[in-house]
């Protein structure tokens, strides 16, 4: 089900000091992306597909109209570019490294994007498929699991054409 919530201020932030600093190279960073983005509206939703397995979970999020560069997507969408592995870090500390990741190519008209298909160290075989664009001061990313890396393109091609109909209904 469909929730918005509006991302508040991090503990110890005071209005009119620098935000936190944004994820280094490689690190996919959920924490210090969030304190980015203090101010802004979120909203988070799902998309099943044809079987239970199949599903698309989605964020988007509404920066205020007084944000200026550079975005914080921006900066995660740059620092994610290149990488072989990448290291994400969860909300309180916990982490789990991708490898192998491989860029797909994205086909997104937006100011900024990125799309990655990498796989977990869980065992499963499992591809993941990591993507986001975003256009003004309206973002949205999303992430999928598909059973081989031939399967990765094709998604990211189907987020991007989503992603295009968000962009489209909200008027970015």
């Amino acid at each position: 089900m469909p929730q918005a919530t509006l991302i508040g201020a991090p503990p110890g932030f005071t209005p009119g000091t620098s935000p936190p600093p944004s994820d280094s190279p490689c690190t996919f960073n959920e924490e210090s992306y969030a304190a980015a983005l203090a101010g802004s509206v979120s909203g988070q939703g799902q998309i099943q597909g044809a079987s239970k397995m199949d599903y698309t979970d989605f964020t988007v999020i509404s920066m205020p109209s007084t944000t200026v560069p550079p975005y914080p997507f921006d900066s995660r969408a740059e620092h994610l570019q290149g990488c072989t592995s990448i290291d994400e870090r969860s909300f309180g500390g916990g982490g789990r490294p991708w490898s192998p990741v491989s860029e797909l190519a994205t086909a997104i008209s937006a100011d900024s994007s990125y799309a990655v298909a990498y796989q977990l160290s869980d065992g499963t075989g499992a591809w993941h498929v990591r993507s986001g664009a975003r256009r003004g001061t309206l973002s949205i990313e999303a992430d999928s699991t598909v059973a081989s890396q031939q399967a990765a393109q094709a998604k990211a091609d189907a987020l991007g054409a989503f992603f295009g109909t968000v962009f489209s209904r909200s008027g970015k």
